[in-house]
C-alpha cells in the first residue's frame, strides 16, 4: 500500500499551517497572559495602600475595642457604685424618718404631759434620773451613791459561782487625803557664794 504523494504534501500542508495556527494562538496567548501579570501587577500595586489601610483599621479597630471594653466595665462598675451608694442613702433616710417620728412622738407626749401637768412622763423618768447620775436600787428607790458589791466569786470554786458577802461586805476606802487639806509646797533654797 502506496501513499498517495498530494495528500501527505497537503497533509504537511495543513500540519505546517496548523503549526503556525498554533504558534499564532500560542503568541497570542502569551501576550495575553503578559497583559494579565502586568494587570496582576498594576491592581496588585494599586491595592497595596488600600491593604495597609485595612491593617491599619484594623489596628485602629483593636485599640478602639479595647478602649471600649475599659469605658464598658468603669460604667458597669460605676453603676454598681451607684446602685450600692443609692441603697445605703435610702437605709439612712428610712432611719432618719424613723428617727424624725420618734421626736413628734416625743415631742407630742411632752407636750400632753404639760397639759396635764406632769413634770415628766413615766417612760422619761428612769432616763432622766440616770442622765443625772441618780440609780434606781432594787427596792424601787433612787440614790446617788455608787453601787457597792454584794458577793465576791471564791477563787478555790470550780465552778465560779459567786457566793453573797453577807453582814461583812467590804466597805471602800477613802481618799487619803481630805480636800479641807492644803497641798504642801516646797520652797526653794538658794545658796549664795
Amino acid at each position: 500500500q502506496r501513499q498517495h504523494p498530494k495528500r501527505s504534501e497537503s497533509t504537511q500542508a495543513e500540519l505546517v499551517h496548523k503549526m503556525e495556527q498554533l504558534e499564532v494562538n500560542l503568541a497570542k496567548c502569551e501576550r495575553q497572559l503578559l497583559e494579565k501579570e502586568l494587570l496582576v501587577k498594576q491592581v496588585t500595586q494599586l491595592s497595596e495602600p488600600l491593604r495597609q489601610q485595612v491593617e491599619n483599621c484594623k489596628q485602629d479597630s483593636l485599640i478602639l475595642a479595647k478602649k471600649l471594653n475599659e469605658v464598658r466595665t468603669n460604667i458597669v462598675s460605676t453603676n454598681h457604685r451607684l446602685m450600692a451608694i443609692s441603697a445605703e442613702l435610702s437605709i439612712k433616710q428610712a432611719a432618719a424618718l424613723s428617727q424624725q417620728q420618734q421626736i413628734k412622738d416625743k415631742e407630742l407626749q411632752v407636750r400632753q404631759d404639760h397639759v396635764t401637768h406632769l413634770p415628766y412622763s413615766s417612760q422619761c423618768r428612769p432616763h432622766i434620773l440616770e442622765a443625772n447620775g441618780w440609780n434606781q436600787m432594787p427596792n424601787g428607790k433612787y440614790t446617788t451613791a455608787e453601787a457597792r458589791p454584794d458577793s465576791y466569786i471564791p477563787q478555790n470554786d470550780p465552778l465560779g459561782l459567786p457566793r453573797p458577802y453577807g453582814a461583812l461586805a467590804p466597805c471602800k476606802p477613802t481618799k487619803t487625803r481630805g480636800q479641807h487639806e492644803t497641798h504642801p509646797y516646797s520652797l526653794k533654797i538658794y545658796l549664795l557664794k
